[in-house]
């Protein structure tokens, strides 16, 4: 879990204008590079694209 929260560290550092495909991206090399397991990524998958 304490992956996700650096993660999201993360995200909050990022400008506005940061896309969820960008977002999307960034995750996808989080989880191929094993910083996320795959559970953790299909989770903030979902919130990603679940927020407007």
């Amino acid at each position: 879990m304490q992956k996700i929260s650096e993660a999201k560290q993360d995200k909050v550092a990022l400008p506005q204008s940061y896309s969820k495909m960008d977002e999307l991206k960034k995750l996808g090399e989080l989880k191929e590079t094993g910083v996320l397991t795959e559970e953790e990524f299909q989770k903030e998958k979902e919130r990603i694209l679940k927020d407007s």
